[in-house]
């Protein structure tokens, strides 16, 4: 029993106690001490035990200090009760080879924290000097760490806000229930080590140094379901820094509330020399500076031909793939200058589990000597593939004898392929060079694309990207003409017409469709009024002014109205209704869908009137719903109110008497702006 004492002028904690002693606490005073808090004794816990709050010197459940890692051995159970809070200085936490359950509440949660954290504890501010330090995240300390012995039916983690850690929770091949809990200005989330399969549920990571897990690829949580990542934490999911053993397959994962969420390397990676990693489609990985894979085996990564289903290898700060992964908006900028280091296929490297079809490949080169993908005594198959805005496309030194058909190789600064020993001729026909000309060399005249070496057999050459054909060109025919205009209204009024590739580059206004102001956008590049389109400044991340400024301004349009004019006809006679625009100053492009009667109105013609003399006019009608479908769009934008249109209708012969036939305006877009 501690009663009517005084603890003041003492450096460290006022009393230091076993986990297991019950000492009662009376009339005491603390005062002018380094760290106003319980000192937990250095040992290994046994036995089962609760950890209480307990309340000393006024101050109610008063914050529980570690002056180093405690250890909660096999066999054994620790129990921390409601509102509980941990603080240590960077060597704390506990490592759980037995149990731990967390009992938190919402109100009353579980903390582990840094002793310099003011936000939590009973006296908030333990080290008693004010704001005099700053909490720092810990480079290598776990809060709490589950061994592979650890019982992971009994561990739970329940309403535990875990702070300042290099991960709040570190598992060695563990499956702990971790739910409720915040994780909150860690380096990490949760560390999955080995094979851990943890239940994730309903947890927070919010201002994370990086992202909200990062795992083996042996691991995966067995559930993640409710999670939130918030704040500056990495929309990711980490990858460790390891040697893969065993034969993996890379999936989609959605978490965190992010469907399809993206994967960081940001250490090295190895795939061994008796496994193979195999990449689903549509996966996107992203690799910090310096990083790099390397394939001591095998490395399958075929995606597919459509844009959601190509996989993709880029560097982190690529928000056009996987969004802003690192979520720091436009602060940073991806170049190859300082990229990541790409892929790497060794000499042990099995060439016929070397294969990379419909993939992307992004800036890698943070050394001259650095490329997307690099070939040394390996043979890899690259097909359907884009290597663009890389220091270097391809390097092939030693035997190496890579192929690499049908892709696109473009805007590559050094080469697009380098073969340095030129032991063989390196198969590099059917590929886009960035110029219709095929790639720079001296065997290959007026060339203007990607620079190559000798060794390389780019003979025959495509025309414009097997992948990644010019904006605007939905054709396909290597050039953008009037005609790809055209195209882009027919596929407004009747969809489907366009396959894949013609739709992603007949989005040349990047608004996630095709509209007739797509094709406004193509006839005035086609006379020369815009110099590009705003789905290639978006594309390549370079500044927006010079494109995307002007269309953006010469694209507004306000409270603009379409007006149906009233007529009067007979039974079996033809009548016509006048379409007209007002407020129409600026007007590029119109996109209507009337609704009518389709057993008291057909439709016999459609007339431009003077106004829209210049537009390019594309409709279609479905007689038997009774719609009418108009797109409409010009280089020029409309100066003036008045008639775009007159729509001629035969009134059915069946009417009798007089009768009112409604005509609706049910869809009405001006230069991509609904006015419906």
């Amino acid at each position: 029993m501690f009663r009517n004492n005084r603890f003041f002028n003492i450096r460290l904690t006022p009393l230091t106690i076993s986990m297991f002693s019950n000492p009662t606490f009376s009339n005491n005073v603390i005062s002018n001490v380094g760290i106003f808090a319980i000192g937990l004794a250095n040992e290994n816990y046994t036995q089962d035990a609760t950890i209480q709050r307990r309340d000393i010197a006024g101050y109610t459940n008063m914050t529980y200090y570690l002056y180093t890692q405690l250890n909660i051995n096999s066999g054994t159970t620790i129990t921390v009760s409601d509102g509980v809070v941990f603080k240590y200085n960077n060597n704390g936490g506990f490592n759980v080879a037995g149990s731990m359950v967390t009992n938190g509440t919402e109100a009353a949660p579980v903390v582990i924290t840094h002793e310099y954290d003011d936000d939590y504890g009973n006296p908030k501010d333990t080290n008693n000097n004010g704001a005099g330090s700053t909490p720092t995240i810990s480079s290598s300390y776990y809060a709490l760490s589950f061994e592979d012995i650890s019982d992971d039916a009994v561990s739970h983690l329940n309403h535990t806000i875990l702070r300042y850690a290099h991960a709040g929770v570190n598992l060695n091949s563990a499956a702990p229930v971790i739910e409720n809990c915040l994780f909150d200005h860690n380096n990490w989330g949760v560390v999955l080590r080995g094979v851990s399969t943890p239940a994730l549920r309903n947890n927070i990571f919010n201002d994370l140094t990086n992202s909200g897990m990062i795992i083996s690829l042996v691991s995966y949580p067995r559930e993640t379901t409710g999670n939130l990542i918030s704040g500056a934490t990495y929309r990711s999911i980490g990858i460790l820094e390891e040697e893969l053993v065993q034969d993996v397959t890379l999936q989609k994962r959605d978490f965190g509330g992010i469907s399809n969420i993206a994967y960081h390397f940001s250490g090295n990676y190895t795939i061994g020399t008796s496994v193979v990693l195999t990449i689903e489609p549509g996966i996107v990985l992203k690799f910090h500076r310096y990083r790099y894979m390397t394939v001591r085996r095998g490395l399958i990564a075929e995606g597919g031909a459509t844009a959601d289903s190509m996989i993709v290898f880029t560097h982190i700060a690529d928000d056009f793939y996987g969004g802003d992964t690192n979520a720091d908006s436009t602060i940073s900028i991806p170049s190859y200058t300082l990229g990541w280091s790409g892929i790497r296929f060794v000499d042990q490297a099995e060439d016929a589990s070397c294969r990379i079809k419909y993939c992307i490949f992004r800036y890698a080169g943070n050394y001259s000597t650095d490329a997307a993908i690099i070939a040394t005594s390996a043979s890899p198959t690259i097909s359907y593939s884009v290597l663009r805005d890389n220091r270097n496309g391809l390097i092939a030194s030693s035997a190496s004898n890579p192929t690499i058909n049908n892709s696109d190789i473009y805007n590559n600064a050094t080469y697009g392929i380098n073969n340095v020993d030129k032991q063989f001729l390196i198969n590099a026909e059917n590929n886009w060079w960035g110029s219709n000309n095929g790639p720079t060399h001296s065997g290959n005249p007026g060339g203007t694309g990607d620079a190559v070496t000798d060794g390389v057999d780019y003979n025959p050459i495509l025309t414009s990207g097997a992948l990644n054909p010019l904006m605007g060109d939905v054709s396909l025919n290597g050039v953008v003409q009037a005609y790809d205009a055209a195209q882009v209204l027919q596929e407004v009024v009747a969809p489907g017409a366009l396959n894949e590739r013609q739709a992603r580059v007949a989005d040349v206004s990047a608004e996630g469709g095709i509209s007739a102001y797509d094709a406004a956008l193509i006839l005035q590049y086609t006379v020369g009024l815009i110099p590009g389109f705003p789905a290639e400044a978006v594309g390549d991340k370079t500044p927006a002014d010079p494109v995307i400024e002007p269309i953006l301004l010469a694209k507004q349009v306000n409270d603009i109205h379409l007006n149906l004019g009233n007529a009067e006809a007979k039974a079996g006679a033809e009548v016509r209704v006048p379409v007209s625009l007002k407020n129409a100053h600026g007007t590029y492009a119109i996109e209507v869908v009337l609704e009518y009667d389709a057993e008291k109105l057909s439709i016999n013609n459609i007339q431009t009137n003077e106004l829209s003399a210049k537009m390019n006019v594309a409709f279609k009608e479905d007689a038997e719903k009774g719609t009418l479908r108009i797109a409409m769009a010009s280089a020029e934008d409309l100066k003036e109110d008045g008639e775009i249109a007159s729509i001629i209708f035969k009134v059915s012969e069946k009417i009798k008497g007089e009768t009112e036939l409604p005509i609706r305006v049910s869809e009405f877009a001006v230069n991509e702006v609904d006015f419906s």
